[in-house]
């Protein structure tokens, strides 16, 4: 549950707050410089779609990450449970060892999901850093023609590193949401099982008009 509530607040308190200065940062570039706003969109288009199509493809491997924690709730929950049992068995040290497995397990797998996001960071950094490059490549060639002034670059780059705050903001929001998403599914799936006993179409309702237990031939 806490995960549909993480993807709400990120849809509504992140997502469309980024993306409302986004689009007035956008404005001031074409209004200014209408070559260079339309790099930009071009540029920031492509970021964000590769965003959301990495955080897709690694969204199988979030989903094995909620198994195992998932996995690891069970088998805790179920040995403290059961404390009772497994101290009369002196199982102790078997259910360590198995506590010890599946632990292990969840963090490979964990920590395969963190290699990836910072694979992601580090291209997004250095994306980043190409239109850098370039803003400083338009700069120079204006300057040159006498159409851009020192005052112009700093304020582009001003706007420009704050562009580059909300769109890491937003990669990041969207790693995270299909995060939520992956660990979300697990409830969505227990909502599709199918009941294995059911009624049948016409089946009367059953009323219980009194509780009783009764025991007949009962020997030991």
């Amino acid at each position: 549950i806490s995960a549909f509530e993480s993807i709400t607040d990120i849809v509504y308190f992140q997502f469309l707050r980024h993306f409302l200065n986004i689009a007035v940062v956008f404005t001031i570039f074409f209004m200014e410089k209408p070559l260079f706003g339309a790099l930009f969109s071009a540029w920031a288009g492509i970021f964000l779609i590769g965003n959301f199509y990495f955080a897709t493809w690694k969204m199988k491997y979030d989903a094995l990450v909620a198994k195992a924690d998932s996995a690891t709730g069970a088998f805790l929950s179920d040995s403290l449970g059961n404390q009772l049992t497994v101290k009369a068995f002196a199982q102790e040290k078997s259910e360590m060892q198995k506590f010890r497995s599946i632990l292990d397990d969840r963090f490979r797998k964990l920590r395969k999901s963190w290699t990836l996001s910072n694979y992601s960071n580090l291209v997004q950094g250095a994306f980043m850093l190409s239109f850098e490059l370039l803003l400083f490549y338009f700069a120079a060639r204006w300057w040159k023609e006498g159409t851009f002034t020192v005052g112009d670059f700093v304020f582009f780059q001003i706007y420009l590193l704050g562009l580059f705050e909300g769109l890491w903001k937003i990669g990041r929001q969207i790693q995270m949401m299909y995060e939520n998403l992956a660990r979300a599914t697990e409830m969505v799936e227990i909502f599709e099982n199918h009941i294995p006993v059911r009624d049948l179409p016409d089946a009367k309702k059953l009323v219980v008009s009194k509780g009783e237990i009764e025991c007949k031939n009962l020997s030991f």
